[in-house]
């Protein structure tokens, strides 16, 4: 049996597990608010509640604003954030959640009016920052975008309520564009050009930039309008363009010129290609705890191009160049390992391009002076006399390296269009044809076929010349009685 304490606790644990398991769906209730509660306010904006309470409080008051009007309570953003809108009427008190944000539709139409091809563009409103998303069609759009919603927030009416610019551009292109860039090293010899009297300069036409050989002969390679393609020009005034690949192939031809190395990068725009004709050398470093390491250095010549379209075909390249070489006898000498020394020269320039124009890097130098001796054998040896058959001569040798860069829009190719690859047409003959065709090469292709069953009655002229008339106008690659192949 149970005394009277034991039934007095017992009583008062049930009590307590009641009241926790009542008042528990009272303490959901009122910390879980419905969708149709929350009221969405644009900072700077107003909205109306349609209601008429006895009263209405807000928690903080420096987010929002209220006022009672006509039609109901009047709500005023006046700080990004939020707060709760406590309202009592005579059915009981209701709370809404009161959010302030940052004008994101008002920004997002005027983007709308301003670029009325681009629709798939998006602005939301996250936190005390606008984020822009969705595709365009260029990357100059995003940046133009981006500088509207930026001026929007730079407006006095809302920097006056303590907003910052934070734009958050989440755009992207719709196609990015890819960039086949077509780099010519050629070296040229400066003094086998000076004696036929031409040289490399830069001039300046109008406001763009001119690039031409120029020679007291009057042939010049120059840009008849900016960077466009390089010409050789007979006539100083342009009458007769030459491109300069035949200029190059002409100085080739009698050596005064060379080409180094002809590279094509394919680069995405706003990514980087990069370029290297040199090599790494081994530098010998130590660590902070005394172990030796070794570090690879690039040297030789380095492009770099970072490419991006911006629009009706035009490529904005931005190219940086570097040439680094090697000088030992300037180099140091720590723990008994000789350090190179690295002597480098580097250039960056940017600029703006059509589909297939080009522009050229000229400038860096390399003088070599040699002492040249030449002497009849024999006689040249004999001392004191032999000066009287020997001859000095000191030669100077100056080349210039010369950079032509050309881009042009690509896109990819179905693997299905690939052009076949030099030879995969094409099989060893047999010994017959190499001895006795004297053939070195056979085509894989079939041999097209031809008529084999004639007939042996032979056939008038005139319906030979018919047929002949009807092959020729039909769209078939057979043509004549006899079935030759176009």
């Amino acid at each position: 049996m149970f005394d009277n304490r034991q039934i007095r606790l017992l009583f008062f644990r049930a009590l307590c597990i009641a009241s926790i398991l009542f008042s528990t769906p009272a303490v959901s209730k009122g910390y879980a608010f419905d969708p149709s509660r929350v009221v969405e306010v644009s900072l700077g904006g107003s909205t109306i509640l349609n209601m008429k309470p006895k009263s209405a409080t807000l928690t903080d008051q420096t987010i929002a604003e209220i006022s009672k009007s006509m039609e109901g309570i009047l709500l005023i953003g006046r700080k990004v954030g939020e707060t709760n809108l406590v309202v009592v009427s005579e059915s009981g008190s209701e709370t809404f959640l009161i959010k302030v944000s940052l004008p994101a539709l008002a920004i997002q139409s005027e983007i709308v009016s301003l670029f009325p091809n681009e629709r798939d563009v998006r602005a939301k409103a996250v936190g005390g920052a606008l984020v822009l998303e969705g595709t365009v069609s260029t990357i100059q759009v995003i940046n133009q975008m981006e500088a509207v919603a930026k001026g929007y927030l730079l407006s006095p009416s809302i920097v006056s309520l303590g907003v910052k610019p934070n734009v958050i551009n989440l755009l992207t292109v719709r196609s990015p564009q890819q960039v086949q860039i077509d780099v010519a090293f050629a070296e040229v010899n400066r003094s086998s050009l000076r004696q036929i009297g031409a040289m490399l300069e830069a001039g300046k036409a109008g406001n763009t930039g001119n690039f031409r050989f120029s020679s007291a002969n009057g042939l010049s390679v120059s840009t008849s309008s900016g960077f466009g393609e390089l010409f050789l020009n007979p006539d100083p005034s342009g009458r007769l363009p030459i491109p300069l690949g035949i200029t190059l192939k002409l100085l080739n031809e009698h050596s005064l010129s060379r080409t180094l190395a002809k590279p094509t990068l394919v680069a995405m725009s706003g990514e980087k290609a990069t370029f290297l004709a040199g090599g790494e050398q081994p530098v010998p470093q130590v660590s902070g705890f005394g172990q030796p390491s070794v570090e690879y250095k690039k040297f030789g010549i380095q492009l770099d191009f970072s490419p991006i379209v911006l629009g009706d075909r035009t490529i904005e390249l931005n190219t940086t160049m570097s040439v680094s070489v090697l000088d030992k006898s300037q180099g140091l000498q720590i723990g008994g390992t000789d350090i190179p020394l690295f002597r480098t020269r580097s250039s960056g320039t940017t600029v703006r391009l059509q589909h297939g124009q080009s522009f050229a890097i000229a400038g860096l130098l390399q003088d070599q002076l040699e002492n040249v001796k030449r002497g009849v054998p024999g006689l040249g040896d004999i001392p004191i006399l032999g000066v009287l058959f020997n001859s000095r001569q000191f030669q100077r040798n100056e080349t210039e390296l010369v950079v032509m860069v050309t881009a042009r829009l690509v896109n990819p190719v179905n693997g299905a269009n690939m052009p076949p690859v030099p030879g995969s047409e094409s099989r060893d003959p047999n010994d017959v044809g190499v001895f006795l065709m004297n053939v070195f090469e056979e085509s894989k292709m079939p041999k097209p076929s031809v008529r084999k069953n004639f007939s042996k009655r032979r056939r008038p002229r005139a319906d030979l010349d018919q047929e002949h008339l009807k092959s020729s106008e039909d769209s078939a690659t057979i043509v004549g009685a006899f079935g030759y192949w176009r």
